[in-house]
């Protein structure tokens, strides 16, 4: 299989016409599931959009169809659904050119004992990007961490498309933490259109705690559909505590190619800064990378790899990523992190990425908060990236379900070391009215600088979550 994805194309919204933009996301049993979307088409693009909500069972059945506008404010949350355990697909039609084809939103999952979310992952392809063979199909999902945990179940989501998938034989291939690889196929049964398929990782190798000896190591799946973008999602849940997290795969890089970028400096990876201060903070680099040995340089070690590490944050706060490759680096190497705020908390995992020269710089970003959880903002400035403007400055705005308006809190700044790092929603909002804070809702930022990142987390009770910005 030779697949070029191509991130310059990504950088510029290179996607031809999309008049329609999806998402699909996994309604699990006996879990409270919010499907939470800002009108970031209107705040950000000045577009007007429509939403349907599709509401399918397993099986791909259709149960309900809801159409939505954002009349009465500026977020619309959903989390009543009529199925035990299914989907809902997320679609906005506008009467201009959307640009981007996955529409940029959130799902929250929330049990007795836990909270987590994950932005969009899966969706439906248009049908113009089919016939433009601007799609790619090939299910080729990797980035995939196994606990062995014994109480823990390991599971990954995938969402059909409108169209049925024959019967077919799929790979599954399992890495452990000294790079050994076991490999096996396994039955895949025929999909039905927008039928979702889970994979359970005790029923493809019943086995796979005696290959990873003890530790936590890695999946990758290999299978085919016709018309889906086979991101998953990635589902870890505590047989005992009900505890349960999420995060989505990414490609399996190793087969599907990245072009790659002349490097005249390192490209970094940063992190919220509550990993660098805690015992139990990881960066995860997952073993399907594009093929090569990268340098990975920190205040401590510098380490030479061609394998998956886990590689753990106290007192650090950044890693420098270098190719052993004639200066060239991919334009994308996945990484994550993993954080647990107790011992016995089952860990939070957010899927991440490196930062390089050749990305514009973006200065526009939003995320999702909730004054219920103890939400809490945290920032990465890339300096050695971007340069830094004499007059800095940054906007955020909160937008709400109940209300039309957004309120606004500007920072004029001398110096990146007086953005407030970790910082409380209600603490940033303090002395503005937040009403219809109480749910969740929505933060931008707007900042000159462009090598601003900003990250959004929640907690309950020891569980957390933390997911990167839009």
């Amino acid at each position: 299989m030779s697949v070029l994805l191509d991130q310059n194309k990504n950088y510029n919204a290179q996607f031809g016409p999309i008049f329609r933009s999806s998402a699909i996301f996994y309604i699990p049993r006996d879990v409270k599931t919010t499907i939470t979307v800002s009108n970031y088409w209107d705040f950000k693009n000045n577009l007007e959009v429509g939403l349907l909500f599709s509401i399918r069972k397993l099986s791909g059945e259709l149960v309900e169809r809801r159409e939505l506008y954002f009349n009465d404010g500026l977020v619309i949350n959903e989390s009543k659904w009529p199925i035990e355990e299914g989907s809902v697909e997320v679609e906005a039609f506008g009467n201009k050119n959307l640009r981007i084809p996955y529409a940029a939103v959130m799902g929250v999952y929330e049990t007795e004992a836990s909270i987590t979310m994950v932005h969009s992952y899966g969706r439906n392809h248009n049908l113009i990007e089919i016939e433009d063979r601007s799609s790619l199909t090939s299910g080729r999902e990797s980035c995939w961490t196994i606990r062995q945990d014994n109480d823990v179940e390991n599971k990954a989501v995938f969402h059909n498309g409108h169209l049925g998938v024959p019967n077919q034989i799929a790979k599954f291939t399992l890495t452990n933490v000294e790079g050994a690889e076991h490999s096996t196929d396994f039955s895949m049964p025929l999909l039905e259109p927008f039928e979702t398929f889970v994979f359970n990782l005790s029923e493809i190798v019943p086995q796979y705690k005696d290959f990873l000896s003890g530790s936590d190591g890695w999946g990758t799946l290999h299978f085919e559909n016709k018309t889906a973008f086979t991101r998953l999602l990635l589902v870890w849940q505590n047989k005992l505590t009900g505890e349960l997290q999420v995060t989505h795969s990414n490609f399996d890089y190793s087969e599907i190619e990245t072009n790659k970028i002349e490097a005249t400096k390192p490209a970094i990876m940063k992190w919220p800064s509550i990993l660098t201060q805690s015992d139990s903070g990881q960066v995860v680099l997952y073993p399907k990378f594009s093929k090569g040995i990268y340098k990975i340089t920190s205040n401590k070690s510098i380490t030479e790899t061609d394998k998956g590490l886990f590689i753990k944050t106290k007192d650090i706060d950044a890693l420098e990523f270098t190719s052993l490759d004639k200066n060239t680096i991919p334009s994308r190497i996945v990484t994550g992190i993993t954080y647990q705020k107790e011992k016995n908390t089952l860990p939070l995992e957010c899927s991440m990425g490196i930062v390089h020269e050749k990305r514009p710089p973006k200065r526009f970003h939003w995320a999702v908060v909730s004054k219920k959880f103890k939400s809490r903002l945290f920032f990465n400035a890339f300096t050695e990236i971007y340069q830094v403007p004499d007059d800095l400055f940054i906007v955020f705005r909160l937008y709400t379900a109940k209300r039309n308006q957004y309120v606004e809190k500007r920072l004029d700044i001398q110096s990146l070391n007086e953005i407030p790092d970790g910082i409380y929603i209600d603490e940033l909002f303090a002395n503005i009215d937040q009403s219809g804070h109480e749910d969740y809702c929505y933060v931008s930022m707007f900042s000159n600088f462009g090598g601003l990142l900003m990250y959004s987390s929640m907690q309950k009770k020891s569980s957390m979550t933390i997911e990167h910005s839009f």
